[in-house]
Formats: C-alpha cells, sequence, structure tokens
C-alpha cells in the first residue's frame, strides 16, 4: 500500500510549472489552515535513540507530523495553469518513476527499519490530506507549492545516483507558494457524492490486489 501512497505523495514535485511568475494574494481569504491536531500527538524526536531522528518533528513542527497544519498562501500567476487531460498510461509511467525514485531514496539514505516505516506513514497521512483537499472535504484548496516542487532536479545527480545535499527549506514552508490549477471539472452538487464513489471503488481494487498478494 506504501507504495501507492508514495507515488502520489512524490507525484507533487511533477508538475511545477517552471518559469511561472507569481505574487501573493493580499486578501485573507488566500490564507487557510487546516483542522487542529490533537495536542497528545507523540513526538518522535530521538526516536529509540536513533540519531538521525534527532530532529524528526522540527521539520513540520510539533503535533505537525504531516503538515496538514501548515497554512495555504495561493498566488495569482500571471498566466493562468489550466489542467489538460494526459493519456492516463502517461501520467501513470510518470508515478512510477517518481514512486521508484521514493523508495530509492527510504531504502538508500535511512537505515533503520523502524525510520523507513515513520516516513512511510508521514508520507501516508500526507496524501490522505491531499486527497481530502481534492474532494472539498478541508479547508485547503487543492494545489501544489511551485517552488518546492521545481526542486525535482535537485534530489538525484547527473549520475543518477542521489544528492546527499540539504535542499534549503523546512516543511512549515510547504504550502507558502501554493498554484490552485483551474479547469477540472468539479460540480458543487454532484463531484461529492461521485469522488466518494471513485474513491470507495479505488480502496477496494487497492484491498483487493492486497489480499490477493498476500493469499
Amino acid at each position: 500500500m506504501f507504495s501507492k501512497t508514495i507515488l502520489v505523495s512524490v507525484a507533487a514535485v511533477a508538475f511545477a510549472t517552471s518559469g511561472a511568475i507569481a505574487k501573493p494574494i493580499s486578501s485573507e481569504m488566500a490564507r487557510r489552515t487546516g483542522s487542529v491536531q490533537s495536542s497528545s500527538a507523540p513526538s518522535f524526536n530521538n526516536y529509540m535513540g536513533i540519531s538521525s531522528m534527532s530532529n524528526f518533528d522540527n521539520f513540520y513542527g510539533q503535533n505537525n507530523f504531516d503538515g496538514s497544519q501548515n497554512e495555504q498562501t495561493i498566488i495569482v500567476q500571471q498566466q493562468e495553469v489550466v489542467c489538460h487531460t494526459e493519456e492516463i498510461e502517461i501520467v501513470q509511467q510518470k508515478l512510477v518513476v517518481l514512486m521508484e525514485v521514493a523508495k530509492k531514496i527510504i531504502l538508500e539514505q535511512v537505515c533503520q527499519v523502524e525510520v523507513q516505516t515513520v516516513v512511510i506513514e508521514q508520507f501516508n497521512s500526507q496524501m490522505s490530506s491531499f486527497s481530502n483537499d481534492i474532494g472539498h472535504q478541508s479547508s485547503k484548496s487543492a494545489s501544489y507549492d511551485q517552488n518546492i516542487s521545481g526542486m525535482l532536479g535537485q534530489v538525484m545527480n547527473s549520475t543518477g545516483s542521489l544528492s546527499n545535499s540539504n535542499l534549503g527549506f523546512n516543511g512549515t514552508s510547504v504550502g507558502n507558494n501554493s498554484v490552485v490549477v483551474s479547469g477540472n471539472n468539479w460540480n458543487d452538487t454532484t463531484s461529492p457524492a461521485s469522488v466518494q464513489m471513485a474513491k470507495s471503488l479505488a480502496k477496494q481494487a487497492a484491498n483487493s490486489t492486497s489480499n490477493s498478494s498476500s493469499s
């Protein structure tokens, strides 16, 4: 299941509109936050005494495990970003590439299976929140951060190996430069039900696949 989640999680990086010029919206309506998390959320700083986990919570901030509490600042593009329908096979190919890169990062740059598990669950939670944004089940607009997504080329070296460089941002900044893509088919009357149906069928297909592979 984690592969399905990771591919979408990293896929948010794939569709940046490079070169777009934008400016912040001054209206307070452009700034939204998600629902409040429980104050009893566990800390993963120094988890199991693992040195690489010493500052885990610092990336998104305490009680913000998946970044869903980040503020969202929607920016105005000089040229509107509009979605277009691509062949689904092409979309799936790109997502598979990103999924395999994500697996490469987790397996090559994390050696403790406990930490690998925590990072995977962090991705799971992030993409669950993004799915809620798409389905208009949260206070945020479905969007991507154009600054963060533009760093995709810095993840790997020209040789195909993973970069070891610090990309110079903190998780709390994700969403500060959010781009909302127009042109989708959302309808306030019919889409809530149709999206829920699509989600239910997709989960049914995923569960069926998982059950088949484990039998």
